[in-house]
């Protein structure tokens, strides 16, 4: 017989990196452990709701905003990029189910007063988030969603040194650009960047963008030429690593790359970026 409290939940999977997936949190393994938990936990998993697969938890800067107005303090978030949990909130007065449940606190919240409001309105209408491999305790939850932030802001502390070391030192920053390929010093693991080179196939493509551009072909005619997509064609004219300059946080200075392209052709192309 089953008993009158069951809990009906909705399960919303998500992992926000491929790494993720490989250590076996994929969607399809959390449905499988949402499917698992329930029964064992007086519940019953009603429907599954996916979120922005493969997408930072993290809430950026430029997806929420802070106000002041008439005596009120308002923080607003930008859920385009959390459908999910969009929806949620939006059919929180539904009486079809009574929470959701998710595998760990971490996989769909990384901001802690997101985190928070989103479970304060949630209560409101009497609703609970559960975590299937978290503590579901909210003062447990508010300690390891800190935790999370920290260890977020400490791995972007972290990537941002290692960037500014690479510009520092006169090397491109991010991916290698077209054109060129970085010299590793641990080449079978492909770590530790000590250098770049010309990559000779993709530098003659480069020099031909550039010369074509030059002479007023215009991008169609030069992107079907080297099977290109007009963003990456409108990327690589732009970047001033082809005359030799590398640049990271609005800064530049000379890089250790040979250029592949004139300062003549390239300012003639960009003549808003003198």
């Amino acid at each position: 017989m089953e008993s009158p409290n069951k809990r009906r939940l909705i399960g919303i999977p998500r992992v926000s990196s491929s790494r993720q997936v490989k250590q076996g949190d994929s969607p399809d393994s959390q449905i499988r452990r949402f499917k698992e938990w329930c029964p064992a936990n007086n519940s019953e998993l009603v429907d599954i709701w996916k979120d922005d697969i493969g997408k930072s938890a993290t809430i950026k800067e430029d997806k929420f905003s802070i106000i002041l107005k008439a005596n009120k303090l308002t923080v607003s978030y930008d859920l385009t990029p959390r459908p999910a949990i969009l929806r949620a909130l939006e059919n929180a007065d539904s009486k079809d189910w009574d929470g959701f449940l998710i595998y760990k606190w971490d996989r769909i919240f990384r901001d802690p007063p997101f985190a928070k409001a989103v479970q304060k309105y949630l209560a409101k209408f009497g609703k609970v988030i559960i975590p299937t491999d978290d503590p579901e305790d909210p003062f447990a939850s508010d300690i390891i969603q800190v935790v999370n932030k920290y260890e977020i802001d400490k791995m972007k502390a972290r990537v941002r040194s290692t960037r500014l070391n690479q510009f520092e030192r006169g090397l491109p920053v991010g991916r290698c650009p077209v054109g060129y390929l970085f010299i590793f010093k641990n080449k079978r693991d492909r770590k530790g960047v000590i250098g770049i080179k010309i990559e000779p196939k993709k530098s003659e493509m480069i020099k031909d963008i550039f010369l074509m551009t030059s002479l007023d072909n215009g991008y169609k005619k030069i992107c079907d030429k080297w099977k290109l997509k007009p963003q990456t064609y409108y990327n690589i004219i732009k970047n001033k690593i082809y005359i030799g300059i590398v640049e990271f946080e609005s800064k530049e200075k000379k890089g250790i790359n040979e250029p592949l392209v004139s300062n003549e052709i390239f300012y003639k192309i960009n003549s808003n970026l003198k």
